[in-house]
């Protein structure tokens, strides 16, 4: 296999770069962002119900929402999983999330600025009890885990390539 030249390289490193950037857009800007299980598992659970649900329910919003489908995260026996991002506040994950349940969390969020946490299986930011409740992957299913294969899946729509090298995907291509 031929090496990379180095303009090819330089062109990777851009499109990296932007990758990068829209991701931190995504996670730091100032959309709500709502993250829907949408592999297997959340489909049969009834996932593509709750994206249309919460499509229908985003377009009537005047907040500016972004839905991103993503990969089973692990635990499908909580599939629906919905997680919802507002703005300047870490992801909340909700599990076996109706069409009804997550427009009502999106719009409660939304209006009252913050996420009715009484439901909430976890969070997933930096500190171990942020908004009071403890961190998603302190789930006695997740917490063993060591994630290395599948570290991308739950956090990546798999339809955005940009999503996939924002997470370092493609670093052997360097």
């Amino acid at each position: 296999m031929s090496k990379p030249s180095k303009q090819a390289l330089k062109r990777f490193e851009r499109r990296v770069g932007e990758a990068k950037r829209r991701w931190q857009d995504l996670h730091a800007g100032e959309a709500t962002v709502v993250w829907v299980g949408a592999a297997t598992c959340g489909r049969a659970a009834g996932a593509l119900a709750v994206l249309e649900a919460l499509h229908a329910a985003a377009a009537e919003l005047t907040a500016d929402v972004r839905i991103v489908p993503v990969g089973c995260i692990g635990p499908c026996y909580l599939e629906p999983l919905v997680d919802i991002a507002l703005p300047g506040q870490p992801r909340v994950s909700f599990g076996n999330v109706t069409p009804e349940a997550a427009v009502r969390l999106l719009t409660s969020g939304i209006e009252d600025g913050y996420l009715p946490l009484d439901d909430a299986l976890g969070h997933f930011g930096d500190d171990d009890e942020a908004l009071g409740i403890r961190r998603f992957f302190d789930l006695p299913m997740l917490k063993p885990q060591v994630r290395l294969v599948l570290r991308n899946a739950g956090f990546v729509d798999p339809d955005e390539i940009d999503h996939y090298l924002a997470r370092d995907g493609y670093a052997g291509l360097r």
